[in-house]
């Protein structure tokens, strides 16, 4: 069963992510492409889902002792990967800055 954020992305492949440290925050907004078991992705042979699974996981800071278990739970639940490309950047407008007291 896919995740209503994963059903959104289907009918509306456009995704804003935002980024924060502190106060300060970084938006990035743009189009999706969905690459996973149930959304083929134009050019990614179906052999090369789990590895790019794994770069995804590993370049977020992931650490897993068994990354054939890695492949074999993302192959059962069916795990997509969402790739935004980034059209529009937003973030605190000057002078929002905070400073603890």
């Amino acid at each position: 069963m896919a995740t209503a954020k994963l059903v959104n992305l289907r009918a509306n492949p456009k995704a804003t992510l935002v980024f924060r440290s502190g106060w300060e925050w970084l938006g990035v907004t743009g189009p999706v492409a969905l690459a996973g078991p149930d959304d083929p992705l134009s050019g990614l042979p179906p052999n090369r889902l789990p590895s790019l699974l794994r770069e995804i996981y590993l370049a977020a800071g992931g650490n897993h002792p068994d990354l054939d278990a890695y492949d074999l739970a993302m192959a059962t639940e069916r795990r997509t990967a969402a790739l935004l490309t980034p059209q529009r950047f937003t973030t605190n407008p000057p002078g929002t800055e905070h400073e603890e007291h």
